[in-house]
């Protein structure tokens, strides 16, 4: 399956940066200079959406992107090495937008998953002081399906701020309020955990098995969601008012 890369821009948060914030220094956690892939899947099953204007599409995840951004503002900076800090001066995450020539189907079903077609779907990035903290390609099939690569440098997020990061950025493009509808982000592990400058040993340089390394989807249809939200809603300790959203 051939994926091209039709194109690439900077998103910019909506909102300049103001200047008190715009110095994030890093913590011992963020020494880890290596970029963390994920792919998130969105199938069109039985051609349910007929007509898709894909364009309208990603410019609805644009508009979306850069308002989140303004809340998670780091993502737009830039990694200066010497400093171990964060310029957080909104120079943008990278964007790019490709086309699949084939059906998304092809990849769920297949087991396993082909590696070298996956990193296809995945922005490629090296560190260096222009790169971007974070991109994505939005990669769109025949069908009328979706796979959102999104590549972020582990210096700036790990999986905890990814997943919000990500929760964050569904629940402006979904929801009629937008970002009102979103918890603001905040980046404090530098004020709980020291920088690798006070301490006594250096910082282990990120090390890579040689052993064969097995990646595994889980996938959940919209029964199974369903019927998580069902559990939840029912439970009876748990509390829960209002239905859960699929997001």
């Amino acid at each position: 399956m051939e994926v091209q890369i039709t194109s690439r821009k900077l998103i910019k948060p909506s909102v300049q940066t103001p200047p008190h914030l715009q110095i994030l220094k890093l913590s011992i956690l963020d020494q880890y200079p290596y970029y963390v892939p994920n792919i998130f899947y969105y199938t069109n099953a039985n051609h349910e959406i007929e007509n898709i204007n894909t364009q309208n599409l990603v410019e609805q995840l644009e508009k979306s992107l850069l308002e989140v951004l303004t809340l998670f503002y780091p993502l737009a900076g830039r990694f200066i090495k010497d400093k171990l800090i964060v310029d957080c001066n909104d120079v943008g995450v990278e964007f790019l937008e490709a086309k699949a020539d084939g059906d998304l189907s092809q990849i769920l079903q297949q087991e396993p998953k082909p590696y070298e077609l996956l990193r296809r779907f995945v922005p490629s990035l090296a560190e260096s002081a222009t790169s971007p903290l974070l991109a994505i390609q939005v990669n769109i099939f025949k069908c009328g399906g979706l796979a959102i690569g999104v590549l972020n440098s582990h210096r700036i997020a790990g999986r905890w701020t990814m997943s919000r990061f990500i929760n964050a950025w569904a629940t402006t493009h979904f929801h009629d309020q937008g970002i009102s509808k979103v918890t603001p982000q905040t980046f404090v592990s530098p004020f709980n955990f020291p920088d690798s400058s006070r301490l006594r040993f250096p910082v282990p340089p990120p090390h890579m098995a040689s052993k064969k390394i097995v990646s595994k989807i889980f996938r959940f249809d919209r029964e199974a969601i369903e019927k998580l939200k069902s559990e939840v809603i029912s439970g009876a300790d748990s509390g829960v008012k209002h239905h859960p959203s699929r997001v």
